[in-house]
């Protein structure tokens, strides 16, 4: 009876090895051409491109190859894109250059809403085998994001002539990115946009990271400081602004005093943060020094 038992397993064991072998329909993927250029999607390529409302988004992919004897001209293989993707046909190399760059355009962005590409390159350019620095298939979106509130109602006071000033704002945040933005900073007209950047360094800044310009900023080091000054690049000037009694001509901001650590941190989870102000200059000719800007508001839990 064991006999007859152990034969009817072996059974099923042989039809479940037969069954793997019959559904197996591999299929040799297409052979690397001897003469080919190793064209790849650069590995660092970012896959998202955001940017905040009016901005134009920089989509420029870098695309490289091993051979870069010749000059060539690659088919880009697009798989699929969003309708108001503008993606060229094929990218171009001169000869000896081994990377290039592939710009995608867009037309008019509809906020919040992602516009998506999937591209890929040819076998006849590809190497599937080799290892190389990036990857053949290449997907990404862009993204018109918009300002939210963030931090609701921040008390922002800044002494300005030896007169304490304060302004309730709040704090946007551009969709789900590492970008922030006051409107209107300290009265200025200007938005201070910035990014949250690593752990900030200093005497009680433990849970506190660096504050870090993004835009209306024109960076200048002063020696043992790093800092930027207040400027209006859409039109390439310092503004000037009146607070109080006193018009400031130039605002100069430190991000970090060598030997001393940051002086521009925030804390969203203790509510607070400073910008580190190393001199404010007016228009009669007098200057403050170290009238740091100071935020407060309810933390976020």
């Amino acid at each position: 009876m064991k006999k007859y038992i152990y034969q009817i397993m072996m059974m099923f064991i042989a039809v479940g090895f037969v069954a793997c072998d019959s559904d197996d329909d591999y299929t040799a993927g297409t052979p690397t051409p001897a003469n080919s250029m190793q064209v790849y999607f650069d590995a660092d390529n970012s896959t998202d491109f955001i940017c905040a409302p009016g901005e134009e988004p920089n989509v420029e992919i870098k695309v490289s190859r091993m051979n870069a004897t010749e000059e060539a001209e690659v088919p880009i293989i697009c798989k699929s894109a969003t309708e108001g993707l503008m993606i060229p046909a094929t990218v171009k190399f001169k000869a000896g250059e081994k990377t290039t760059t592939l710009a995608i355009g867009v037309g008019q962005m509809e906020e919040d809403k992602k516009y998506s590409f999937s591209l890929s390159l040819g076998d006849e350019y590809a190497d599937h085998y080799a290892q190389l620095k990036g990857v053949s298939h290449y997907s990404g979106y862009i993204l018109e994001a918009s300002w939210k509130t963030y931090v609701k109602d921040a008390t922002i006071t800044w002494t300005v002539g030896g007169t304490q000033q304060t302004w309730t704002k709040d704090i946007e945040r551009l969709g789900s990115t590492n970008r922030y933005r006051i409107k209107d900073f300290v009265g200025s007209g200007l938005d201070m946009v910035f990014l949250v950047g690593g752990l900030a360094s200093g005497s009680g800044l433990t849970g506190y990271n660096k504050i870090i310009p993004y835009a209306n900023y024109l960076s200048y080091k002063d020696g043992s400081i790093d800092g930027f000054y207040l400027y209006d690049t859409k039109n390439d000037e310092y503004p000037s602004w009146t607070v109080g009694d006193k018009t400031i001509t130039y605002l100069y901001i430190m991000n970090s005093y060598t030997g001393y650590g940051d002086y521009s941190y925030i804390s969203f989870t203790e509510g607070d943060g400073m910008f580190g102000t190393y001199s404010t200059t007016y228009s009669d000719g007098t200057s403050d020094g170290y009238n740091y800007i100071m935020l407060s508001f309810t933390p976020i839990k």
